[in-house]
């Protein structure tokens, strides 16, 4: 048998096996619906108010407006409407009022790095804790220091509180912080 027919007869037959393989996994996806668009994609709840990807880039009170930042003390999102921004804090209508009514003072902070960035993680959770368990108002900064020379960055993670409550939340950071 001449090789030339045997490539083309090989070629043929590959290209046979490829077409069935196509089919079958085109029959697999539609048979499980992965190609069709179902209406619990958009209905896929993923935030922690319990909202769809769509719904929680919305602002809070004018869910017809896309979002432009969170609140720093609610962590709602807002429109570029609702949104109020006191020296780069970033706040909703009600808590503007709130944050312009007291004095805040830092109540603590941790050091992250590049390499240690999850060290900031206890003070996060524990701001989030604050406002969803006791409503208790709380926000946090991150400052950066930048090394060019040394080509290192550090940033320090700082929660700030209510004077009244400072002392007290103080306290209590210390404790979860150091187990």
């Amino acid at each position: 048998m001449n090789t030339d027919l045997l490539i083309i007869i090989l070629l043929v037959v590959l290209a046979i096996i490829l077409l069935i393989l196509c089919a079958l996994v085109i029959f697999i996806l539609f048979k499980t619906d992965l190609l069709k668009k179902s209406q619990s994609d958009e209905e896929i709840k993923i935030s922690k108010h319990n909202k769809s990807v769509v719904e929680a880039y919305a602002c809070a009170f004018h869910p017809d407006q896309n979002a432009v930042a969170t609140c720093a003390i609610c962590e709602d999102a807002v429109c570029e409407h609702c949104h109020k921004d006191w020296d780069g804090i970033h706040l909703c209508p009600e808590h503007f009022a709130l944050y312009g009514l007291h004095t805040w003072i830092e109540v603590a902070e941790i050091k992250t790095t590049p390499t240690a960035p999850e060290k900031g993680h206890k003070l996060y959770h524990f701001k989030h804790k604050l406002w969803s368990d006791e409503r208790v108002p709380a926000y946090l900064v991150t400052h950066y220091k930048i090394d060019v020379d040394g080509d290192y960055i550090e940033s320090w993670v700082k929660l700030y509180a209510r004077e009244e409550e400072a002392d007290h939340l103080m306290t209590r950071f210390r404790v979860i912080a150091n187990h």
